[in-house]
């Protein structure tokens, strides 16, 4: 009974023994790749997920001055993740009557414009990534747009077709900022040159000292 326990002893140690020896040896570590002496890590103005108040970005008197005229700022920056801020413009005021709008739609051939309390255009600022120019340029050339410098270091205007109008989405990257600022116009807007307006307001407006988070 005894050399049978022992005949079993030394055949399991002799199974472990080969199992320890058909395992694969652990892979080799990957050298680490030390980093350029005098190379830093280039942070994005504001860190992803946080949000900065239009109060502070786009406040409402300054934007009235750009404009010439009254307006208000609405924030609406919860409603996507990827944007560190989203203002909404308003023409201050009350809106006139229905009465009033019908007179006026039927005296202005049709068209009511801009009325108070309309959306002018909504600012969209991209604070969280980091944008190079040639390759936002490509994109911008590749998406059909139109590329230019005419607001902040380069312009893209996208015309979308609206019925027999067109609409205009213009987009800019701020140098102070380093944000890419991403306009769009109001339901009643339908001239390129007021989202023109309202991205250089944005681009004049917004620096460093605006992307202050609370």
């Amino acid at each position: 009974m005894r050399s049978h326990s022992v005949v079993m002893l030394v055949l399991a140690f002799g199974l472990c023994t080969a199992c320890e020896e058909e395992l694969p040896p652990p892979p080799p570590a990957k050298p680490t790749v030390p980093r350029p002496p005098g190379s830093k890590v280039v942070k994005t103005p504001v860190a992803y997920g946080k949000k900065v108040p239009c109060t502070t970005l786009l406040p409402a008197d300054k934007v009235s001055a750009a404009f010439g005229k009254q307006v208000t700022v609405v924030d609406r920056s919860q409603t996507e993740d990827d944007a560190s801020s989203i203002c909404q413009i308003k023409l201050a005021g009350t809106p006139p009557s229905a009465k009033a709008q019908q007179r006026m739609w039927i005296k202005n051939n049709r068209v009511l414009g801009v009325l108070p309390g309309d959306e002018i255009c909504q600012v969209t600022a991209y604070c969280s990534f980091i944008y190079e120019l040639p390759e936002q340029k490509k994109k911008c050339e590749s998406d059909g747009q139109l590329v230019s410098t005419e607001i902040g270091t380069l312009t893209c205007v996208k015309p979308i077709q609206a019925g027999s109008e067109y609409r205009y989405v213009v987009s800019a990257l701020d140098p102070d900022s380093r944000c890419r600022i991403v306009v769009n116009p109001g339901p009643s807007v339908i001239d390129e040159a007021t989202v023109k307006q309202c991205a250089k307001a944005a681009v004049d407006l917004i620096g460093p000292e605006s992307l202050k988070v609370p």
